[in-house]
């Protein structure tokens, strides 16, 4: 009972209601023998439907994650964190708090700076399309000054609105402060992209993933192949990211 409640409960509210319509659409326009728009309804209909399952999500997800396997050793004269969102919510230490994302990348950076007691560069201004967003070099230096991290060891980027930016805007402070092995830490599907960004500016960086997960056999289960919001997020993670790499090659 437990399943077939989450199973409907999965169905009444978006993206499976859509979907669901989307389905029902296709079928009334065949049964009246409208043969094209029948053709094209079902093709939006899948398109949809597999836009919106997260075994497709994974698959996309994983395919990025195993471009750069975690390293087995890390060592670098900086850190860069590359920026993931935040939200403007109030806190105890003022309006404006990191997202998930970038909150880990934050964490990572704090963890490789007492083990190597290098520079930690905080790369991001606000995205092209922020709303009530705080700037997210200024927040994760705040959080970094709260965590005993002093302040001359942290190095802030606040201009850049894009990943191309992130890259293009600290490859000069590195340039210019004389330092060569970077250790980039961003999220593990925002690797891949990042990477060839910073090679593009001259930079090579040893990739240090957060949320990564090791190539693995995906045991999927019969909620993987129904719609849902997680689904709709792992396959727009993913398409941004594919899409992404493809802006390099033009």
């Amino acid at each position: 009972m437990t399943y077939l409640i989450k199973i409907v409960y999965l169905f009444l509210f978006p993206p499976g209601i859509y979907i669901l319509v989307l389905f029902a659409l296709t079928a009334y326009f065949i049964h009246k023998k409208k043969i094209i728009l029948s053709i094209l309804l079902a093709l939006v209909s899948i398109f949809s439907y597999l836009s919106t399952c997260t075994f497709l999500g994974y698959a996309m997800i994983n395919a990025l994650e195993n471009e750069y396997a975690f390293p087995d050793s890390i060592a670098g004269d900086s850190i860069v964190v590359l920026g993931e969102g935040t939200s403007p919510g109030p806190t105890v230490d003022g309006p404006g708090e990191l997202t998930g994302d970038l909150a880990l990348n934050v964490i990572a950076a704090l963890k490789l700076y007492n083990r190597l007691q290098v520079p930690i560069i905080v790369s991001g201004g606000s995205s092209l399309n922020a709303r009530n967003e705080q700037n997210e070099a200024q927040l994760s230096k705040r959080d970094l000054l709260q965590m005993q991290v002093p302040e001359d060891m942290i190095i802030t980027e606040d201009r850049s609105r894009t990943t191309q930016e992130n890259a293009q805007f600290t490859a000069a402070i590195l340039k210019q402060r004389g330092l060569t092995s970077p250790i980039l830490v961003t999220t593990a599907p925002h690797i891949p992209r990042s990477v060839a960004l910073f090679q593009q500016e001259g930079v090579s960086v040893l990739a240090v993933p957060t949320r990564y997960t090791p190539p693995q056999n995906v045991q999927y289960n019969l909620f993987d192949f129904l719609p849902s919001p997680s689904g709709v997020f792992m396959v727009q993670q993913g398409l941004k990211e594919a899409l992404g790499q493809m802006q390099l090659i033009f």
